[in-house]
């Protein structure tokens, strides 16, 4: 094979990496969930890729279960799951009347049932049960889309004006477990951000909400104010977490170096350090991102190797390749058991 062809191969193992329905085989591959009742929820624009593969590979059929996904979105019938389309990025009736129906179908559950809840980029808009009327929800997404305010900021008033965004959910499911396949459209993989934190404790504040309210001028009735200093949950006993041990930070980090993101390669290489201060190499590569250089740069120099510059399209997508792998693999590098996210 000649380089072309490497760099296409490299490319197209990539991609298949980050495919919703691969993501979610990896995820559930050994899993196994009892004897209680499994309810599957799908939420989100790959909702419905995702459920197909969760149907594919359970050891075990679902007892019901909803998809509801971006209109245009769905490619046919899965099994028994209900499905459903409906409005983004501004929630629509049909969002209202999915949401009910995924509530409907969670509720009255036992300490021995499970809730297998996918979720991808879109779920904000997707899965909604409003705490205000619902034309003031929609006319509140549209200021906070058109103000300039960032995804983050977004979601921290979504989460308060929402009864399953923000932890609540999780909450709703209670006693059952909630396991989650949570594929990320976001910088930095924060949970409790990507679809509005359905299933995860949140770690935003109303004082932040209330701050971000002031500084684009977001016009609410007295009842989103008094929504707004709810607070949200901030431990869920009931949602399974996957723990990240050093090793994860430390091949984070220097995929985050191959990226050009230095600074979230330092803050992972920190991260690993910390968990393991003996560590030579984690302290090592905490020094080498404190100089200012490269891991990947640094390598190559000392092997008498040239190294890359920001536009080597075929490195990025091999160290993209590399986060997926050590990302997604279950039971690799994360340890534990849970949520996985992607």
């Amino acid at each position: 094979m000649d380089m072309r062809q490497d760099c296409e191969q490299i490319v197209k193992n990539a991609l298949n990496q980050v495919r919703p329905d691969g993501a979610v085989c990896r995820a559930l591959a050994e899993e196994h969930f009892g004897y209680g009742r499994l309810i599957l929820v799908a939420v989100g624009k790959a909702a419905w890729s995702m459920a197909n593969a969760a149907c594919e590979i359970l050891d075990r059929p679902v007892d019901a279960g909803i998809v509801i996904t971006k209109y245009g979105h769905s490619g046919g019938p899965v099994g028994s799951l209900e499905l459903y389309e409906a409005g983004h990025p501004v929630p629509d009736e049909n969002t209202f009347r999915a949401t009910a129906r995924a509530l409907e179908l969670t509720k009255s559950l036992s300490q021995a049932d499970t809730v297998l809840f996918l979720l991808s980029g879109g779920g904000s808009a997707l899965f909604e049960q409003p705490l205000i009327p619902a034309g003031e929800l929609q006319d509140i997404t549209n200021q906070l889309l058109a103000c300039g305010a960032d995804i983050v900021e977004i979601n921290t008033i979504r989460k308060r004006l929402s009864a399953v965004k923000g932890g609540r959910f999780a909450q709703h499911c209670i006693p059952a477990r909630v396991f989650s396949v949570v594929l990320s459209d976001i910088i930095g993989n924060p949970m409790d951000m990507i679809a509005s934190g359905p299933a995860y404790p949140d770690s935003s504040t109303s004082e932040q909400a209330e701050v971000i309210v002031k500084k684009y001028g977001i016009h609410l009735s007295a009842a989103a104010r008094e929504a707004l200093k709810r607070e949200t949950p901030k431990r869920l006993d009931n949602v399974d977490s996957r723990e990240r041990n050093a090793r994860w930070y430390y091949y984070s980090a220097i995929a985050h170096s191959g990226l050009g993101n230095n600074v979230a390669g330092l803050e992972h290489a920190r991260k690993a350090s910390a968990l393991e201060p003996d560590n030579f190499d984690y302290r090592q590569l905490v020094q080498q991102f404190e100089s200012g250089g490269s891991w990947y740069e640094q390598r190559q120099a000392a092997y008498g190797y040239p190294t890359f510059g920001g536009g080597n399209l075929c490195l990025k997508f091999m160290i993209a390749n590399m986060i997926c792998n050590f990302c997604c693999l279950g039971g690799g590098c994360c340890g534990g058991h849970g949520m996985y996210y992607y």
